[in-house]
């Protein structure tokens, strides 16, 4: 369950920081 919601900030993280075409990079994988 921690895990889970380590893998949610971690992607939030990423998606704030990638914002444009690096995000449905990120989403399409």
């Amino acid at each position: 369950m921690i895990g889970l919601i380590l893998i949610l900030i971690f992607y939030f993280t990423v998606v704030r920081h990638y914002s444009g075409s690096s995000y449905v990079s990120v989403a399409q994988e």
